[in-house]
Order: structure tokens, then C-alpha cells, then sequence
């Protein structure tokens, strides 16, 4: 979260784009830490779990959708 808020918050691209970077990295090396396995296994979890994030994302943000012009 920290991270994120300061790569928000900071004005200087190189900046953001390191923070980026580094949170990506460290997602994938905790993975690793934690569920163990090859660096495949680790990148095919981060890809599942990212497009599960998104399945979810979107269905939340069509729900919103549908309710703001239904109150509408």
C-alpha cells in the first residue's frame, strides 16, 4: 500500500516507474518465498491470480454500473 501511495504521490516519472517496478518484483520474489517451486509456477500463480483480480474488478465495476442507473 505504501508503495503504491507513493508512486501515486510522486511527480518525478523515474521515481514512479522504480516503485512500479520493485513492487512488481517483490510480489513475484514473496511468492516464491512463500509458496515455493520454480520461476514458472511462480509467474503462472501471478498470472492467475492477476486475471482473477480482474474477472473480479470487473463484475464489481458492472454491478456499480447497472445499480447507479437503476437509482438514477
Amino acid at each position: 500500500f505504501l508503495v503504491v501511495a507513493l508512486a501515486v504521490a510522486a511527480a518525478w516519472p523515474p521515481l514512479t516507474t522504480t516503485l512500479s517496478l520493485w513492487a512488481v518484483a517483490y510480489t513475484l520474489w514473496s511468492m516464491k518465498s512463500v509458496y515455493g517451486g520454480g520461476w514458472i509456477g511462480v509467474l503462472g500463480r501471478a498470472w492467475l491470480l492477476a486475471l482473477a483480480y480482474l474477472v473480479l474488478f470487473v463484475f464489481a465495476t458492472v454491478g456499480l454500473v447497472i445499480a447507479a442507473i437503476v437509482i438514477r
